[in-house]
């Protein structure tokens, strides 16, 4: 599913790229993420990167270190 997903997106945009002599050389970034089950999944294509932080205030119980 995410190959695919980057694939149509990568082909519209070199297809669009080469029709068009201004956007010669054009690329792409892509973070994508998919959720399932309680599991994510994450591609990240060219120089974007996708980051991951835990917030107590997003669900999560704080955490506390040992004395």
């Amino acid at each position: 599913l995410l190959t695919k997903a980057y694939e149509e997106a990568s082909n519209s945009i070199f297809e669009k790229a080469a029709k068009e002599s201004q956007l010669a050389g054009m690329g792409t970034t892509m973070v994508l993420v998919y959720v399932r089950d309680g599991s994510a999944f994450v591609a990240n294509v060219g120089d974007s990167r996708a980051s991951s932080t835990v917030s107590p205030t997003i669900g999560s119980s704080p955490r506390t270190t040992p004395s």
